[in-house]
């Protein structure tokens, strides 16, 4: 029989089952936030803030990698039981009848990226299909129909991160314990994300560093997320900082040392269509949450409430945008800050207000 192991981290104590998940005592009004991937912890964080404020008991189901990852660094978790399985007792997991003594389930990512391609989570767990409370956080609006979610998505049960023409707006942007911080006399730069094409322009990136280097601008850039930069140019090293792919807590705490988020969506990339049409970047969660002023391209810009009060918007060169942001003084990156903190506080409004109302 399976032993119940409790792992102390930091100021809470994790409940790590496996398959004795269903001795587990479920209170009345408990809500089940379920991730069966090793991604969108950051999701989940965000929407545990929501959930508290309306009230509900918090159970949180997702898988063992996040242990490491850490997502949930800064806020309180006294309250909230988290679950960490690994891919067969999470497979074992949703098959649970006691899963249908929770009020609701939202399931952070309504498809799972399995080991012989995508398919919708509901499509493979019963227990879930026969729940009568059942939310899907879509992640990609083109999977809508290839995972039969049409359903879900006529009775508003369907919640995105962006305001697309399709889905309930719930913009998780709450971190927990933030610090906001002010422009640093050495301007950093950050970009957070997979160092792949399809997701970001780093070459673009690397040219408008080039140009700054000429220009001898005193400044820095910082680049988090799996993959490589091969073959930098040796005037710039000095100026960039490759981390790698980097746990929550490590990534937190270089975002709140930064002063200018980079997302590097080109307009010009057919693979970036997706977000400002079907998807979102991770991106503006981080803009929003850490109010860190985003240098981004004007095509991206009015999709994600940026403009030129809260954000250094561009559409041709990102390094002329970059030696902007750099000579910004400490009043006007001040005031960019603060038009961006009430964008933020709004997207959060309205997100909650949209929760609110479908549950």
């Amino acid at each position: 029989m399976a032993k119940k192991i409790f792992v102390s981290l930091k100021k809470f104590s994790i409940n790590f089952v496996g398959l004795r998940f269903k001795r587990h005592h479920i209170k009345n009004n408990t809500i089940l936030l379920l991730e069966t991937n090793v991604c969108h912890g950051e999701v989940m964080s965000g929407y545990i803030e929501y959930f508290k404020r309306l009230g509900y008991n918090i159970d949180c189901v997702l898988h063992t990698d996040f242990l490491q990852d850490n997502p949930f660094s800064r806020h309180d978790m006294s309250k909230i039981n988290c679950f960490y399985l690994n891919k067969i007792c999470m497979k074992r997991f949703i098959k649970y009848k006691n899963i249908r003594k929770y009020k609701h389930v939202v399931i952070m990512s309504s498809t799972y990226y399995g080991d012989f391609g995508w398919e919708g989570v509901i499509d493979f767990a019963p227990e879930l299909k026969r729940h009568p409370s059942v939310y899907l956080v879509e992640h990609e609006l083109n999977c809508i129909e290839p995972q039969n979610e049409q359903e879900y998505l006529d009775k508003n049960h369907i919640i995105v991160l962006g305001k697309f023409d399709r889905g309930v707006f719930v913009n998780p942007h709450l971190f927990g314990n933030v610090k906001i911080t002010k422009k640093n006399k050495i301007p950093t730069f950050i970009s957070v994300g997979g160092i792949m094409a399809f997701r970001k322009n780093h070459a673009e990136l690397i040219s408008a560093i080039q140009e700054l280097v000429k220009q001898k601008q005193k400044f820095k850039v910082v680049v988090i997320g799996r993959g490589k930069l091969n073959d930098l140019p040796d005037e710039i090293k000095p100026y960039i900082e490759i981390t790698g792919r980097l746990n929550f807590p490590e990534m937190f705490e270089q975002m709140e040392k930064a002063d200018f988020f980079l997302p590097l969506l080109d307009p010009n990339n057919p693979d970036h269509e997706r977000y400002i049409t079907t998807g979102v970047t991770g991106s503006a969660q981080l803009i929003y949450g850490f109010e860190k002023v985003p240098v981004i391209q004007k095509k991206f810009a009015k999709f994600y409430r940026f403009n030129n009060k809260n954000a250094i918007v561009f559409e041709k060169s990102l390094a002329t945008a970059m030696s902007k942001a750099i000579s910004l003084s400490g009043q006007e990156y001040n005031t960019l800050q603060s038009n961006l903190h009430k964008t933020a506080q709004e997207i959060q409004k309205e997100s909650f207000d949209n929760l609110k109302r479908i549950f």
